[in-house]
């Protein structure tokens, strides 16, 4: 008899818990299925402003950057990089835009390549296959 309750207290102290971390008890309060959460957003997204776009809410305007954007945006970012020279770029059409990659060598001889997405977020260094 005393067994029996103890396994019942048990079973139920599990079945709450259970409920609990079910309904986001672990992740902050968020429902089932809500994956990030609202409050992910990407400061340099332009789609970032509005939170998440969709759901009837609709989307910051979509401004591509320019070639000499990109050329200036990259310039500053291979900055950081020592003994990298910024070689030659050319433009990718995607589905968003229209995308940029640049070549970049290091002091060593040694090829990368950088990427521009249309928003202007930099990406890389990625090496380049011999």
């Amino acid at each position: 008899m005393k067994k029996s309750r103890i396994v019942i207290a048990v079973l139920a102290v599990l079945l709450a818990s259970g409920s609990a971390f079910a309904y986001g008890g672990a992740r902050g309060g968020e429902g089932p299925g809500m994956g990030a959460g609202k409050g992910y957003t990407n400061p340099d997204c332009p789609r970032a402003e509005s939170g998440r776009a969709g759901m009837g809410r609709k989307a910051a305007p979509e401004q591509e950057v320019t070639r000499e954007q990109a050329q200036t945006k990259l310039q500053e970012h291979v900055r950081n990089f020592n003994g990298y020279t910024l070689g030659e770029m050319d433009s990718v059409e995607r589905r968003h835009g229209t995308a940029y990659r640049a070549k970049v060598m290091d002091a060593g001889g040694n090829q990368f390549e950088f990427h521009v997405n249309p928003w202007g977020q930099v990406r890389g260094p990625f090496p380049v296959g011999q």
